[in-house]
């Protein structure tokens, strides 16, 4: 409780969370000395604005909207937030500073061309890649994709899932952080043992997507993970992907199997599609 602790982003996956989660989340980061949230491409919409501005209401609490300088325990702290169009703003900062805490993407992991080529000097802490990943960029700084705490999509569990403490010298410890669910694979109509009761699951060889859901509408089921039977997509029509009853991501995931898209090209262009949705909420 006496220490300071810095988010940088995403602490919700929706702009639109379930207010039980905003309450746990309230509850549990009132507790500590300071808090320092940026804000995420998760965090807001064009309609909702800000879904972490509510926590401003707590002293202790500090959301980051725009880009700040913060002197944390004597070491000097820039933040810069996600932003829309923020790309030009932020290639343009120089300066040095002990650590930049960012929510933007490294060109050095970017997907197509969203990476920014940040010139500032110092130890970058970077949010919004879910990979975690350390190296030294050109100009030899030190840098830090802390990646998710814990697997929120397919293929994150294959990693150490970590929180970095920064100790009083400036140095970094990584805590590793426990796992209480990962993704399964699962073939249709295969009985759910007890111990996977709190995981994901991908439902393998379904007949279509509405059986899939009712049979195991009990357990949390990755909606992209759902894959239908190779005879059954083949009686499909075109005309299928046209059914106002599928979302949008179902009605990707059934072009993607019939175009046979990889599940790394699915993962990210369902990412991309959920991003554009929630923007235009």
């Amino acid at each position: 409780k006496n220490e300071t602790i810095v988010h940088v982003g995403d602490i919700f996956d929706s702009s639109s969370p379930h207010n039980s989660l905003r309450l746990e989340i309230a509850k549990y980061l009132k507790e500590f000395k300071q808090v320092y949230l940026l804000q995420g491409n998760h965090d807001i919409s064009k309609r909702q604005g800000c879904a972490i501005q509510y926590l401003s209401a707590f002293e202790n609490i500090h959301i980051i909207e725009n880009i700040e300088e913060i002197e944390i325990e004597n070491k000097k702290c820039l933040f810069l937030p996600y932003k829309d169009s923020c790309k030009e703003e932020y290639e343009a900062l120089t300066g040095k500073y002990d650590f930049i805490f960012t929510h933007v993407m490294s060109d050095k992991c970017q997907f197509q061309d969203e990476g920014l080529s940040l010139n500032l000097k110092g130890c970058y802490i970077w949010g919004h890649h879910h990979i975690r990943e350390s190296y030294s960029d050109k100009n030899s700084n030190i840098n830090e994709i802390i990646g998710v705490p814990i697997p929120t999509r397919h293929l994150e569990q294959n990693q150490e899932h970590r929180i970095i403490k920064i100790v009083d010298d400036g140095g970094r410890e990584n805590i590793s952080v426990p796992q209480t669910f990962t993704y399964r694979d699962i073939d249709f109509g295969i009985e759910i043992q007890d111990e996977y009761k709190n995981d994901i699951l991908n439902i393998i060889n379904a007949p279509s997507y509405p059986a899939a859901l009712e049979m195991y509408k009990d357990y949390y089921i990755r909606r992209a993970g759902i894959t239908i039977k190779r005879t059954a997509m083949e009686n499909d029509s075109e005309n299928d992907i046209d059914n106002k009853n599928l979302s949008i991501d179902e009605k990707f995931v059934i072009y993607s199997k019939k175009e046979s898209l990889s599940k790394e090209i699915v993962e990210c262009c369902l990412q991309n599609l959920s991003n554009i949705v929630r923007e235009n909420l």
